[in-house]
């Protein structure tokens, strides 16, 4: 499959186990705030700290528009961080975020 993160085929028959499909929820949830966790630690990293305004990055409440505040600091990098693969990865984690309240 070229893209991951579209909606799969539904399944003909569901998980007879709740227990497993609780697991695999929480297990997903968990991974995508710990994601979510360390994109906004780089984040803090690649601006001014002066500037720094916790309600615009933590007050949005849309991945997108928190993805655009990161690929900005990205591209004007001010601190002189070595950012390669970055863009990669939050446009990978963009692709994914419609699907993480499913």
């Amino acid at each position: 499959m070229n893209a991951p993160w579209l909606a799969r085929p539904r399944a003909t028959r569901g998980d007879v186990d709740p227990q497993s499909i609780f697991c695999s929820v929480g297990l997903a949830l968990t991974l995508w705030e710990t994601i979510e966790g360390e994109i906004s630690i780089a984040y803090i990293g690649l601006i001014h700290l002066e500037t720094y305004r916790a309600d615009k990055y933590f007050g949005s409440h849309s991945f997108q528009t928190r993805h655009k505040l990161v690929m900005q600091s990205i591209e004007a990098n001010i601190n002189g961080k070595d950012c390669r693969g970055s863009g990669d990865f939050l446009d990978m984690a963009l692709n994914y975020s419609p699907r993480r309240h499913e």
